[in-house]
């Protein structure tokens, strides 16, 4: 392909555009072949036929040609492509005889569109260099624009990101330096596809968003429809399946409204892509053969390559109900060379460097790994070339897979290294995308972290195995409550700069305030209808506004305030960091669980040591559900038999059994649990015998009460990771408390709110809750909730302060100055998102009477991050607050209010892994404080008050089931 010097291109262009932009030009009544265009822009297709069939035959020349034009760009959008063909030869032969370069830059930009569909890239880069010549001699910047746009297109296709970035550049200034929304929305439109190819997410986010706004404003339906998929495309790579599933069906619906068979077979193949990641191949299958036979029919090559593409993954390792021959890896291979055919004649060497990944699993899934090794390698010193980093790491991951098939584990070892630290660059390239992206991103790419610490695993016992053990450790932390563990540095690199004055804390304010404001403008642009084109001006201006003010303030601070900038973005640490934080009686327990095995990391001061576990993520999640479920589903005291011992016993057995001879005896625990085992509280754990003798006429469940349960030889602390405890041990611990305690109990939920019974559970109220679509009548009132604040009190010297029935609301949480409380107590309603039809996140009940205007009187999760706390102990307790199941597996652990809450700044948290009665909640937290005044480390306090409780007895029921007591939790800094 021939170049254009960089400086020639772009001095003439720019020249030739503001020469064009100098002279302002009085509107005029737009011509026949204007209102074609614009029809077509709009997906009007029919009008702009009736437009175009009426000015085909006209006397002259110049509009005959316009018109031969239009046809020709119409039967492109549908993909009759002979006819295209045909009616962009008849208008290229008039132009000539016309002598005029504008309409004949235009007919070649359209025939190189067709080139590029039916992938003959070399032949459309010679239209396109011609068109460039042409377009230079006219002052049609328009055509200018094209050229450049498609031209863009094609590079990147062809692996050349220097020239595509180059094209992208001069099309953006000549746009921006011209007065046609469109050109310009289409130039923004290609440098947000450029920054999604390069894994720049955020910026294709926000340009993508921005776009969208622009394309509804205009009318433009068929690029709205473009830009949508796009959106869908992005929440795909970062992770987002459901959101990406919902754009991407809007984009097929919209696709298929506007009979665009090219757009619907994009749509159909990513719609694919998105049922493979939810583990649902039928519906994968299904999408992929529907666009394989319309890219067939309509002669969309592109479109064929990737239908293949998507059939060979299928039929790698994908079983398919009816599909008895599924899956096949030697049928795979035919579909992905049929496919790699395709590229390599076209000349995309991005398609072909990400097709032959998957020919590269497909010798893996063949048990050929040394052939498949050489396919990655081929891949890689590809990826290499173009700086394609998403397909280099991908071919890195691939041979690895292949050198641990022939266990040649230090070649692994190293491949896997290397694409862990391109991937970590690919992360921080999500920075400033909401937390949930940035997870999703991460989890979605876990099991290459996995297969690294799996190969690890397979070194020699000897010191140099040690330290690769160490690196295991260190690859674990970055796989899982990642943004939990940076959520924490940030808020404690605000609070230190709080304490070193008001300056870097009215920045960091304004910077938080900034962001959520360029949030709420960028998502008001995504979802702007048409025909607002005044509010779409004022909104891309305020756009443009935040975001010079945003990089302004971050940059100020970066240069005024270093230390802040070190302290918000943690490095990585190793296992000496870790070891110098603990407390010469306590344990780290670091879990990881992978698909085939889990490992857990042993650390004290002293010593460091790995233990493989012989268990994978499934086992994990079963052993886990059986053990939760009798006291998650509970109607009733009676349901409470259903819980089996023999569960607890298998479950030491299987996670800790392995570990407990590196501990030491009567020692303090912290655990960081991994997956499902952040839903399972250790304490509860049987060690040995569980065979549990008859009551024999006492109260029920007494028989528990002797068990040897593993709470019971050492007192337990839970974090999200060693990386969040190391972030809370080096910010230090807060000074002198100004008063003991803060407790808001037992709200006013109205006159409808029932007494809940004594040993009622949340299982009957979320039952109930869930039965009503609105509303939140009838919640029921938990008045022991005020008798367990008064007693707390009084244990704690009668000083505090209690906020009961309506006065424990949420405007008193805001109104009231909590920093310097040391223990700060919400015994309320803890209500998962979705418990109401109007809560979309978890939340607190609060009071709901006479609230003012604008407080609904549920303290939600995000509220709770706006809260400023230094708290030694927060205690949410009548709450199921430590999390659900599924909010563990996504790899960030404690989700929900107990992050919010340690966010906001409470070094630890006393939350509940699932409902549990009042009355026993209330002696719970009684004697647990009773225990804190003593002067007990608060594991301890919590393991004491557990063994005093299962001696309680309440209406002929013997506390000592653990559905009463150990439901209950420390998480955060135990000391």
């Amino acid at each position: 392909m021939s170049r254009i010097p960089r400086v020639r291109l772009w001095v003439l262009a720019v020249t030739v555009c503001l020469a064009a932009y100098s002279n302002p030009v009085l509107p005029q009544e737009p011509s026949p072949f204007e209102r074609a265009e614009a029809a077509l822009r709009q997906g009007a297709y029919v009008d702009a036929l009736k437009i175009l069939r009426g000015i085909q035959n006209a006397s002259s020349e110049v509009i005959r040609c316009d018109a031969l034009i239009g046809l020709g760009q119409l039967y492109i959008a549908l993909t009759e492509l002979s006819k295209a063909k045909d009616y962009l030869e008849q208008a290229r032969e008039l132009a000539d005889r016309l002598g005029t370069p504008g309409p004949r830059a235009r007919i070649l930009v359209m025939q190189a569109r067709l080139d590029l569909l039916q992938t003959r890239y070399g032949r459309a880069s010679e239209r396109l260099q011609q068109a460039h010549d042409l377009a230079l001699e006219t002052t049609d910047t328009a055509v200018q624009l094209e050229v450049l746009r498609w031209r863009a297109e094609l590079q990147q296709r062809q692996g050349d990101s220097v020239g595509a970035e180059r094209s992208i550049a001069v099309g953006l200034a000549m746009a921006t330096a011209g007065k046609d929304r469109g050109a310009l929305a289409f130039a923004v439109a290609q440098q947000a596809a450029y920054h999604a190819r390069r894994a720049n997410y955020r910026p294709a986010l926000e340009l993508w968003q921005e776009v969208l706004g622009q394309f509804r404003s205009l009318g433009y339906v068929p690029s709205e429809a473009q830009a949508i998929l796009s959106l869908g495309e992005l929440y795909y790579e970062l992770g987002l399946i459901g959101d990406a599933v919902q754009m991407l069906s809007d984009a097929l619906r919209r696709y298929r409204t506007l009979a665009d068979p090219v757009g619907e077979v994009r749509a159909l193949i990513r719609l694919g892509s998105a049922h493979l990641r939810l583990k649902e191949p039928e519906k994968a299958l299904n999408y992929a053969e529907s666009a394989l036979t319309t890219a067939r029919k309509r002669h969309d090559y592109i479109g064929e390559g990737e239908a293949l593409v998507q059939l060979g993954e299928l039929w790698l390792e994908h079983k398919v109900p009816g599909r008895v021959l599924m899956p096949d890896p030697g049928i795979a291979l035919k579909h992905l060379k049929s496919a790699m055919e395709i590229y390599r004649d076209a000349g995309d060497r991005y398609a072909e460097s990400r097709t032959y990944l998957k020919v590269g699993a497909a010798y893996l899934a063949a048990n050929q790994p040394r052939v498949a090794a050489r396919v990655f390698e081929e891949v890689r010193k590809g990826a290499m070339q173009t700086g394609d980093e998403e397909t280099m790491w991908q071919a890195l991951r691939g041979e690895g897979r292949a050198f641990a098939m022939v266990k040649e584990f230090s070649e692994a070892a190293k491949r896997y290294s290397e694409a862990v630290e391109i991937l970590e660059r690919a992360y921080q390239r999500t920075a400033g995308l909401g937390q949930e992206a940035r997870s999703a991103f991460l989890g979605d790419r876990r099991g290459l972290f996995e297969e690294y610490i799996d190969v690890l695993m397979h070194g020699e016992p000897s010191a140099a195995g040690q330290n690769l053990m160490k690196i295991a450790f260190g690859i674990s932390e970055l796989a899982r409550s990642r943004q939990f563990s940076e959520m924490l540095a940030g808020a404690g690199a605000e609070r230190a700069a709080g304490r070193e004055g008001s300056h870097l804390r009215k920045m960091i304010e304004s910077e938080r305030n900034l962001q959520n404001d360029y949030g709420q403008v960028t998502k008001s642009l995504a979802s702007l209808g048409g025909g607002a084109r005044e509010e779409l001006a004022q909104l891309q201006a305020r756009q443009q506004s935040l975001r010079t003010a945003l990089d302004g303030i971050q940059s100020e601070i970066a240069k005024t305030f270093p230390r802040f900038a070190e302290l918000s973005k943690p490095r990585r640490f190793t296992v000496a960091d870790i070891q110098a934080v603990l407390a010469p009686d306590e344990t780290l327990l670091s879990y990881f669980v992978m698909r085939g095995q889990s490992v857990v990391f042993v650390l004290d001061r002293k010593s460091f040591r790995a233990v493989p576990l012989a268990l994978g993520r499934g086992m994990v999640r079963q052993l886990v559900d059986r053990f939760r479920r009798p006291f998650t589903e509970m109607q009733g005291v009676d349901d409470l038999h259903r819980w089996r011992p023999e569960t607890a016993v298998e479950l030491y057995e299987k996670v800790a059994a392995d570990v407990a001879p590196l501990l030491s005896k009567h020692g303090r625990l912290i655990i960081a649990g991994d997956d499902a085992l952040y839903t399972l509280p250790f304490e509860a754990l049987l060690v040995g015998d569980s065979k549990v003798a008859p009551s024999g006429g006492g109260p029920i469940f007494r028989e528990y009460a002797t068990l040897p349960w593993f709470g019971d030889r050492y007192s337990i602390g839970y974090v999200p990771s060693a990386g969040a405890l190391l972030t809370m041990r080096r910010e230090g611990r807060a000074g002198a408390w100004k008063q003991s305690f803060i407790a808001f109990a037992d709200p006013d939920f109205g006159s409808d709110s029932a007494t809940e019974d004594a040993l009622a559970t949340k299982g009957g109220l979320y039952g109930a809750m869930l039965a009503r679509s609105t509303g939140v009548k009838g919640i029921p009132r938990l008045p022991e909730t005020a008798d367990e604040a008064a007693a707390v009190n009084k244990v704690l010297g009668g000083k505090g302060q209690l906020f009961l029935r309506s006065r424990a609301s949420e405007s008193l949480v805001y109104e009231t100055n909590l920093i310097g409380t040391r223990y700060l107590m919400f015994s309320t309603h803890g209500l998962l998102g979705g418990d109401f039809s109007s809560l979309g996140q978890p939340a607190l009940a609060m009071s709901l009477v006479n609230n003012p205007a604008g407080i609904d009187g549920f303290l939600t999760m995000s509220e709770v991050l706006g809260l400023r706390l230094d708290a030694d102990v927060t205690v949410l307790s009548a709450c199921n607050t430590a999390g659900e199941p599924e909010n563990a597996r996504g790899g960030e652990g404690f989700a929900g209010l107990t992050r919010s809450f340690m966010y906001a700044g409470t070094r630890s948290l006393v939350v509940s892994h699932w409902p549990v009665g009042s009355r026993a909640t209330v002696a719970l937290m009684t004697e647990f404080f009773k225990e804190l005044a003593a002067g007990r480390s608060k594991p301890l306090a919590l393991a004491n008050a557990r063994r005093k409780v299962r001696q309680m007895v309440q209406q002929g029921v013997q506390l000592a089931h653990p559905f009463f007591w150990a439901p209950f939790v420390l998480v955060g800094d135990p000391l």
